[in-house]
């Protein structure tokens, strides 16, 4: 009966934050400041010989959200076709871009309805399997999207960092029992900060991604250089400087807090 009520109010937690989710400041912060310069590292090293990498001719991101990075990489890939999933159809709604297919639903069914499989040069999976419950069958879409010889690329939370933060967040809660935490991806006002909602190995995900038919090419984990911090802190580039409310620090400076892991379709 507690495990239900905790469920129902977590939900409750996240109808009432989901609309203000993409106007995340740290959130934006994050990803324009950290993960998409080793984004366009992965890509700019890819070895030509699997692909002419920086002109594919589609490009599929799965869980794509309010589709932010589909329409960055869509760019800075040379405009390729171009279609974003996302189960969500609240952020999915945000998504306005008449070049690129954003559409809603699983995403297995709509690599069907729009004749994707085997086809796509690129896959992506942006922050989406550390809280996806079968993260399995979004690898396998991912998979059956890309053409033999295509690259998957998959970011995410680092599994250590997420686990020191669980024991952080377990830390402050037995010593300020006013703090309030939610384990659904809200916005961090007052105390309260995103955990990812599975807490998996990294070996876990290595494993099993192998067996959905993919060879790791690479695995970058993503931290801030120490003239990254000294920007950060100048330009009050939350989540990258100490300040009061900002429970990732100092760990966010110390060790990587994502992953990104490159792979190639066998």
């Amino acid at each position: 009966m507690e495990k239900r009520f905790w469920k129902k109010e977590a939900d409750r937690l996240w109808r009432e934050a989901e609309k203000h989710w993409i106007g995340r400041k740290q959130d934006k912060n994050y990803r324009d400041f950290l993960v998409r310069e080793h984004l366009l590292e992965a890509l700019i090293n890819e070895p030509a010989r699997h692909l002419n990498f920086h002109r594919p001719e589609l490009y599929v991101d799965i869980g794509c959200g309010d589709g932010s990075e589909t329409q960055y990489l869509h760019a800075y890939l040379g405009q390729p076709d171009t279609y974003g999933f996302d189960i969500n159809e609240t952020l999915i709604g945000n998504a306005n871009d008449d070049k690129i297919i954003f559409e809603a639903g699983n995403s297995r069914n709509l690599i069907r309805k729009h004749k994707l499989r085997g086809k796509a040069d690129l896959v992506t999976t942006l922050f989406v399997l550390h809280d996806t419950p079968d993260y399995l069958e979004v690898v396998g879409a991912a998979s059956d999207t890309l053409r033999k010889g295509g690259t998957y690329i998959n970011v995410m939370v680092h599994p250590q960092f997420s686990k020191l933060m669980l024991k952080k967040h377990k830390e402050i809660i037995s010593r300020d029992e006013d703090t309030t935490f939610c384990m659904y991806p809200i916005v961090e006002e007052d105390r309260t900060f995103y955990l990812p909602h599975f807490h998996r190995s990294l070996g876990t995900y290595l494993d099993n991604i192998e067996k959905q038919g993919f060879y790791l090419q690479k695995i970058i984990g993503m931290q801030p250089l120490p003239h990254d911090l000294k920007e950060a802190i100048k330009w009050h580039r939350s989540p990258f400087y100490e300040h009061e409310t900002n429970v990732y620090w100092p760990e966010i400076s110390q060790v990587p807090s994502s992953v990104l892991m490159q792979y190639i379709k066998a």
